[in-house]
């Protein structure tokens, strides 16, 4: 089963826990142990399976494959630990509790980091300008990343300066937000060009895929190979 098949299944059934946890809170109190914080702990799991598979799903397209290894292995540890954490957390001091957070931070961060490289790489042939935007919201998520690291560490040992660093946090994560979009959009409506351009002609042929070397029967006009699922598109006139 592909990985991004798991991710996906993985990030539906988690938020369906989360659902079903909420309804059951309404509907009797008393059959739920500890649920708040369960709900809490899967809704995590959903997050880092959704930031997992858009890793997977730029994997899968053969792009900074080392960077998005390391990403899907970051949102596996996340999960695991967010959920350990949420679920022991009645049974932490203060001290305990304050490194858990300090030990996961920093995996939060990396793995947010691959996750906004991934969508930006994820949708191909963005032009230019697409391209530049998309290489400075990289670049501020990778300030960002690091500048959590300092504001959790630090938790209020800086006062005004620590709220002012804060705001800072702020503005940057709404930077990388609407980069994301920008990009995404620049890269769909040249995607829309193209399709207007090109003849979809749809024939079967038996080809190799170029990364894994498997020959297999595919389709002209897009496909993907089964065995690595490489996205292969043959386009004829």
């Amino acid at each position: 089963m592909r990985l991004t098949t798991v991710l996906r299944w993985t990030a539906a059934g988690s938020f369906a826990a989360v659902i079903l946890m909420r309804i059951a809170a309404v509907v009797g109190p008393f059959m739920v142990v500890r649920g708040s914080s369960l709900a809490g702990a899967m809704m995590l799991v959903t997050f880092f399976a959704l930031a997992g598979l858009g890793c997977a799903a730029t994997l899968e397209q053969g792009r900074c494959m080392p960077l998005m290894r390391a990403g899907i292995a970051a949102a596996t540890v996340g999960a695991v630990g967010w959920f350990a954490f949420l679920y022991l957390l009645p049974r932490f001091n203060a001290s305990t509790e304050a490194w858990w957070v300090g030990v996961l931070t920093p995996v939060t961060s990396w793995t947010g980091l691959c996750t906004v490289t991934a969508l930006v790489m994820l949708r191909g042939r963005p032009g230019a300008f697409g391209r530049w935007t998309g290489r400075i919201t990289i670049a501020c998520a990778a300030v960002l990343a690091a500048a959590v690291l300092p504001a959790v560490w630090l938790d209020g040992s800086l006062g005004r300066v620590e709220r002012t660093f804060e705001r800072g946090l702020g503005t940057l994560a709404v930077v990388v937000v609407l980069g994301l979009l920008v990009t995404m959009i620049l890269a769909r409506l040249r995607q829309l060009e193209g399709a207007q351009d090109e003849e979809q002609v749809r024939l079967d042929f038996t080809g190799k895929c170029p990364r894994c070397g498997l020959r297999q029967e595919l389709v002209t006009g897009g496909d993907a190979c089964s065995g690595c699922g490489l996205r292969i598109k043959v386009i004829v006139p």
